[in-house]
C-alpha cells in the first residue's frame, strides 16, 4: 500500500509536505506529523503518486517529468495528473498515458513542477 501524503503550496507561495488536516472554524492548515500550525492556508495541494523518479525523488501530482513515450513520442515532457482513477501524465496536447504506474521509472526524471514553472 502507498503512503498518502500532500505536498501543499501556501498563500505566501511556502512549500509544505506531509500530511494535512483544515480546521473548519480558521481554514488554517495543520500539519498532521508535529501538528504545527501554519500560517497561511494552502491553496493549491497535490497528492504524492507512491512513485519516485531515476533519482528516488518522490512524484507528486502537479510535477513536469521527462523520459515518458506519450503518442509514439520518447523522452516527451509531461504533467502528472490524477484522473480515470490514476496518476496520468498529460503532454499539454490533449494526449494522457495510461496510468504513470505503467510508466518505466528508470528513465523518468521530474524536471519542475506546474507551480514554478507555469
Amino acid at each position: 500500500m502507498r503512503e498518502t501524503k500532500f505536498r501543499g503550496i501556501t498563500e505566501d507561495n511556502r512549500i509544505v509536505y506531509g500530511g494535512f488536516s483544515i480546521h473548519a472554524t480558521d481554514g488554517k492548515i495543520v500539519q498532521d506529523k508535529d501538528e504545527l500550525v501554519l500560517a497561511g492556508k494552502v491553496v493549491k495541494y497535490y497528492q504524492y503518486t507512491g512513485l519516485a523518479d531515476k533519482n528516488g525523488v518522490e512524484i507528486y501530482e502537479g510535477d513536469i517529468i521527462r523520459g515518458v513515450e506519450i503518442d509514439g513520442f520518447k523522452n516527451s515532457l509531461a504533467e502528472v495528473r490524477f484522473g480515470g482513477g490514476c496518476f496520468e501524465l498529460y503532454d499539454g496536447y490533449g494526449s494522457y498515458t495510461p496510468c504513470l504506474g505503467e510508466a518505466d521509472n528508470r528513465y523518468i526524471e521530474i524536471i519542475g513542477n506546474i507551480h514554478d514553472n507555469k
